[in-house]
């Protein structure tokens, strides 16, 4: 019923076919996106997955620093490790995103 309204009224008509013809547009913009991201999280993954192994890390006063996560697990593994675990984290800096620190990166990614 809703969709008929869509037909009916011209206003209504006009917004939909300019959302349907914006659609192609929307979806070119996201692959590159995709790409480009993808491009990052495999670089990422070559510099970072073995940054803090061994939970230690030296300052430049050759300090030794724990670098380990909330979840015990070394910060380049956790954040870097492979390739959906940098694709996760880039989507995180791109969107702001902290919650899913706490609540989405624990059961995508074991504990």
């Amino acid at each position: 019923r809703v969709f008929r309204l869509f037909k009916r009224v011209k206003s209504l008509n006009k917004i939909m076919s300019s959302l349907l013809k914006a659609i192609p547009g929307v979806v070119n913009a996201f692959i590159i996106l995709v790409i480009v991201m993808s491009i990052y999280s495999i670089l990422a993954v070559e510099f970072w997955s073995t940054f803090g192994v061994g939970g230690i890390m030296q300052n430049e006063r050759s300090t030794d620093i724990e670098l380990k996560t909330s979840r015990g697990q070394e910060v380049g593994f956790e954040y870097w490790g492979n390739f959906p675990k940098a694709m996760f984290t880039m989507f995180q800096v791109m969107t702001g995103d902290s919650w899913s620190e706490a609540v989405a990166r624990p059961l995508l990614h074991g504990p």
